[in-house]
């Protein structure tokens, strides 16, 4: 009782038995089967980064937008369980949608941040995921790259325009929470912008 209950597909991709998933499709099984969390053998496959096995699925029309009980999809698992930017980029490739959002309303590109991922943020915002999303309280890319301490994530978020004024279910702006976390770098950087767009209006 309470076992997670899995297809034998579920299996064979989150131990990278590719041989095994090849000798199932050939077999038509049922791509898409969640179990009884909700979760694909897609979702297990890049969970465990195992890309072999992800490719084989998704060429055989697995569904990368399939939901898990939390609202997650392979997507959000790429950008949660790593910096494979080849997976996620395959994924992206067969229609992964890349603002996809979970039940904590993240999308991949907050969940990078809020992961502290910045390889994955910068291949996200190229791959044109809304650098102007904001989670359930409203916070932007911008205020959680501050909040999670990420200097070059927010110079690379600052360098794409992102709205430095935009304002949190607090009120907050992304500068109040670098001055709140005492984070001095991140302050000067957002500070140096808007005294900047500020003379720009005068």
């Amino acid at each position: 009782k309470g076992r997670p209950v899995r297809t034998v597909l579920h299996l064979a991709c989150a131990n990278g038995r590719s041989a095994v998933v090849t000798f199932l499709l050939e077999r038509k099984c049922l791509l898409n089967l969640c179990d009884n969390e909700k979760k694909t053998a897609l979702m297990r496959a890049v969970a465990c980064q195992e890309e072999e096995c992800a490719t084989l699925l998704l060429e055989r029309g697995a569904n990368p937008n399939v939901m898990d009980i939390c609202g997650n999809t392979a997507l959000h698992y790429a950008v949660f369980f790593g910096q494979n930017l080849s997976l996620t980029a395959k994924l992206l490739s067969y229609n992964a949608y890349i603002e996809a959002r979970n039940k904590d309303d993240l999308i991949p590109l907050l969940l990078a941040i809020h992961e502290r991922r910045g390889q994955m943020v910068e291949f996200l915002v190229k791959k044109e995921a809304n650098i102007h999303a904001v989670d359930k309280m409203k916070r932007t890319a911008l205020m959680l790259a501050v909040k999670y301490e990420s200097p070059n994530v927010v110079r690379h978020l600052l360098q794409q325009g992102v709205d430095i004024f935009f304002q949190d279910v607090f009120g907050w702006i992304a500068e109040e929470y670098a001055i709140i976390g005492g984070f001095n770098e991140i302050q000067k950087q957002i500070t140096v912008l808007r005294n900047t767009v500020l003379e720009y209006y005068r």
